[in-house]
């Protein structure tokens, strides 16, 4: 019976090692498959004809079938799935294993302050305000304790750690061939494109901290190898797995994992030659620094392997000072402060920071509106820095706990570094010990052991560190060759195996408590698919827009099935249900037909049906603030109260409408305080605020700067594009009042001062025209180009010319057409006629192909230089070319042609050249005038 137990023991421990090696396999390198859809319709039908295995299809297959995002989560379920089985294993090994009570009470004072912390941890479960959330958080860090403390027990031998080393490595290897084929855009057919050129390279990961922390335990691996290996085959080998390692954690441009190697290289080079007497040759020296120049070279010389978009000077410059004031990780330190001063020794509870953070953020940028930090429009899930981050949650007690047992296991790796005789063994403890540390260096920059494929190796490598000696070949007082766990007596073997078979049972609902998480996930995403696409075509029909948000409530309803209590997919469900109400909602405001016997019935039926959906929405969003509380949940429930409020104005019921606004104003405002770079929630906010009887002129004003401060593209797009339409349509009055207002809100924008300056010379207003001449020059280097125009306005040629010879020096840099058109003019005025002449038909030749010119000769004929005649040719001419006419041009020839009582003529050229881009007041006028005059 001995030798039978000692057989499936050892078979139970060979089973617990291999299945530890396939997690460190399994998780960095898991990813969805991209199966083809006829693959897929193939997989789905089998599965449709029973309800039963069509949902287990739906919620556990299909879901590892979905390629359409970063992977993560499936990570994350993944390793913990893995680690539950591995614990089954090891309950049973732990079953048939022997040892004392002296072993036992060993066992527990060596993990005593870890399994405190664990049970911290969960206590904060009872006051932490995101349950769920929290609760997923500690689920996630049993697990990963657990595989810690079964690595301690089962790495015991020198075999398992040169398979543990050698595993490592052949990981690395793979991420980084991966990683290099995502570099060189080869890996579309299998893998997913991040728009994002810094996380183009996540490779398995999905993120360049990942990925470049995940290779700085390898490389310290594999340099150990390479300056111990003799052969020269595997030297060479070793040699370019270095220099590939290098290059990908370059390319990656993780700054964090830049400093923690340069701290932690040379520390590292010190430690080797004072424990193990390995001095490095000039040759090894020669060969580091060819190595790192050639990688160096290959970001800044131009070749294949050159980073397209963001250059590694550029990224170098992100270390200085200016930048480093606008980063995240700095806002987030000093914004935390409150934080740690309102619950300093018990935290709010595990994986509350996402929760807890943004009301504070928001506190300090109302007490700081001028701060030298620089907010963020995004959600701020991670501190960036996982020591604050476990200060804020956990509190100094949990902070001071985890440092505590962490220092004991490295002290207990230190005592069996000590012990070794072999130099290579020793350097293989210092390349763990200093992976080990540039790891926690990098840990106060970013989040690491949030990143389930890092901090499983993470922890395995401290295992690694502090494990048995008799990984390393050394021999315990007291110990037999075959390590023995706890002490069971033969009932206590009954008790073991029960647990195991409990567990073996409850497994499922465990794995399908991963699964469940990551399905929902799925289906987020595909709600979010959805939901993008239906805001990316506005114009599409009602049909398809109801059928694109049909199938995102199906998905998020799918969500919601599996995980009611997540705050995403209640946050989605509303933003799902705002949206089917939104279209009901435009359909319920538009003006009914005349004609249409059943306009009053549908618009009732449109408004009752907006209103059941917005209210949903408002449920869900109320749910969602439980778990979620961010600034686009705001500014979501703003939105709904808004087109509430819309819809009962149209009703009738202003009192019930004014109530709304309210909500809405009120809703938008916490969304600004959360975040002042959010650009959506402080327009929707300042166009509230306007349509009340006395506005706040000062708060509108503040929105609108910090829509222009921290999101210059949505000011542009919702602000100047007013102000470059009035342009385009000759209105140069409502021009002049646009730039007016967002000077005041942008006064340091020399694209805005000039077109003040354009709108004041097109009308003749030289007084409005000087007032901005000084500002512009101050503001904008091309400032040439600004007093060639005036003086061109102001008809004093000679200085014009002056001017505009400053101006043409620059020509074929950048783009100076209206100049090149200026300058025949200019010519002629000053009496070279031949020169003009030459000039012109160049630009008449090069209308050929740039019909542009014409409209510019005509314009300017008509604005500056008095030859209306001449400039009517040009105008019709560029009208014949281009059929999408500009109304002011259209204006420009009709009131010519009205000036000289041609009426008729002037008719039929707005006729013959209907503006397609769009209208304005002068030219209706003017039309509706001559219809007028000719009916008369």
């Amino acid at each position: 019976m001995t030798y039978l137990r000692m057989g499936i023991k050892y078979k139970l421990k060979k089973l617990c090692q291999l299945t530890v090696l396939t997690i460190l396999f399994i998780v960095p390198l898991i990813y969805p498959l991209k199966v083809t859809d006829s693959l897929y319709a193939r997989l789905s039908s089998q599965f449709q004809h029973t309800p039963s295995l069509f949902q287990f299809w739906q919620d556990n297959i299909e879901p590892l079938v979905f390629f359409g995002f970063s992977p993560l989560v499936l990570k994350e379920c993944v390793a913990n799935e893995l680690i539950i089985i591995l614990f089954v294993f090891f309950i049973f090994y732990s079953a048939f294993s022997s040892g004392t009570k002296q072993r036992k009470w060993k066992f527990l004072r060596r993990h005593f302050l870890l399994l405190i912390f664990v049970a911290y941890a969960g206590l904060s479960l009872l006051y932490t305000p995101t349950f769920y959330y929290s609760f997923r958080s500690w689920f996630n860090l049993v697990c990963f304790a657990l595989f810690f403390l079964m690595v301690l027990e089962l790495a015991d031998s020198p075999l398992f750690l040169r398979k543990a080393l050698f595993l490592l490595l052949v990981v690395a290897a793979i991420q980084s061939v991966i990683a290099i084929l995502q570099h060189l855009n080869l890996t579309h057919s299998f893998m997913l494109k991040f728009d994002d050129p810094r996380n183009r390279m996540g490779a398995f990961i999905g993120h360049n901290t990942g990925l470049s922390m995940f290779l700085i335990p390898s490389f310290f691996i594999s340099l150990v190898m390479f300056l111990f290996q003799r052969r020269k085959l595997a030297k060479t080998l070793l040699l370019i797995f270095i220099t590939m390692q290098i290059f990908v954690i370059l390319v990656a441009q993780s700054r964090g994992s830049w400093v923690a190697l340069l701290i932690t290289i040379p520390l590292f080079l010190f430690y080797l030659r004072k424990y193990t007497g390995f001095t490095l040759s000039r040759t090894h020296l020669a060969l580091g620094c060819m190595v790192v120049m050639l990688v160096v070279l290959s970001q800044l010389i131009p070749n294949p392997l050159k980073s397209p978009e963001v250059s590694f000077r550029q990224r170098l410059g992100h270390f200085s000072l200016k930048r480093l004031k606008a980063e995240t990780r700095l806002r987030v330190l000093v914004c935390s402060v409150p934080l740690i001063n309102q619950h300093p020794l018990l935290g709010s509870g595990i994986g509350s920071f996402q929760y807890v953070y943004p009301r504070v953020q928001g506190e300090y940028f109302v007490r700081h509106p001028d701060s030298i930090l620089t907010p963020t429009a995004k959600r701020t899930q991670r501190a960036h820095n996982e020591y604050l981050q476990t200060v804020i949650e956990l509190g100094l007690i949990g902070l001071l706990l985890i440092l505590v047992a962490f220092y004991r296991y490295l002290k207990q790796g230190w005592s069996t570094f000590l012990e070794l005789k072999s130099s290579y063994l020793r350097a293989i403890m210092i390349a763990l010990f200093f992976s080990i540390t540039a790891i926690l260096i990098q840990s106060f920059f970013d989040f690491p052991f949030h990143i389930a494929p890092l901090g499983l190796y993470f922890i395995f490598l401290v295992a690694l560190w502090a494990g048995d000696k008799r990984l390393y070949g050394l021999t315990e007082h007291n110990v037999s060759a075959e390590p023995e766990l706890l002490h069971p007596a033969p009932a206590r073997k009954l008790i073991f195996i029960g647990i195991a078979i409990a567990v073996l049972i409850i497994s499922p609902y465990i794995a399908s408590f991963n699964i469940i998480h990551y399905s929902a996930d799925i289906m987020n995403q595909r709600t979010s698919s959805f939901t993008k696409t239906f805001y990316s075509y506005p114009r599409a029909s009602l049909k398809v827009q109801l059928n694109w948000l049909n199938e995102a409530r199906i998905a998020i309803n799918r969500a919601l099935r599996l995980e009611p209590l997540s705050g995403i997919s209640l946050f989605k469900a509303a933003e799902v249900f705002y949206l089917l109400g939104s279209v009901y909602g435009d359909l319920a405001l538009e003006p009914a037909p005349a004609d249409d016997k059943n306009a009053t019935r549908n618009q009732l039926f449109y408004r009752s049906r907006a209103k059941l959906y917005y209210n949903k929405a408002l449920f869900y969003a109320d749910l969602s603030l439980k778990e979620l509380r961010i600034h686009s949940n705001y500014y979501l429930k703003g939105l709904i109260y808004r087109d509430m409020g819309l819809l009962a104005e149209k009703a009738g019921n202003t009192n019930e409408s004014q109530q709304y606004y309210q909500m809405a104003k009120k809703n938008f405002m916490t969304s600004v305080i959360y975040t002042p770079a959010y650009a959506p929630a402080s327009h929707e906010l300042a166009e509230l605020l306007l349509k009340e009887p006395y506005p706040n002129r000062v708060l509108i004003r503040r929105l609108r700067r910090n829509i222009a401060k921290y999101d210059p593209d949505y000011f542009n797009q919702n602000y100047v594009s007013k102000l470059c339409r009035a342009e385009i349509n000759g209105e140069y009055e409502k021009g002049i009042q646009i730039a007016k207002s967002l000077v005041q809100i942008a006064p340091d924008r020399a694209d805005l001062r000039r077109a003040l300056f354009h709108a004041y010379l097109y009308l003749g207003d030289l007084n409005g025209a000087e007032s901005q001449l000084e500002i512009i020059r101050k503001l904008d280097p091309d400032y040439a180009e600004v007093y060639a125009l005036y003086y061109v306005y102001r008809h004093d040629w000679l200085e014009a010319k002056k001017w505009l010879d400053k101006v043409l020096v620059n020509k074929g840099k950048k783009n100076l057409d209206v100049f090149e058109a200026i300058e025949p003019y200019l010519l002629e005025r000053l009496g070279k006629h031949k020169e003009a002449k030459r000039k012109l038909n160049d630009l008449l030749k090069k209308s050929h192909q740039h019909p542009a010119y014409l409209r510019l000769l005509g314009e300017l004929a008509f604005s500056a230089f008095d030859e209306k005649e001449q400039g009517v040719v040009y105008i019709e001419e560029f009208l014949n070319r281009v059929p999408s006419a500009s109304p002011m041009l259209l204006y420009l020839i009709a009131n010519y042609y009205a000036e000289k009582g041609k009426l008729q003529k002037a008719l039929d050229s707005i006729k013959r050249y209907k503006p397609i881009t769009g209208t304005n007041r002068k030219l209706r006028s003017l039309e509706q005038s001559l219809k007028n005059k000719l009916t008369q």
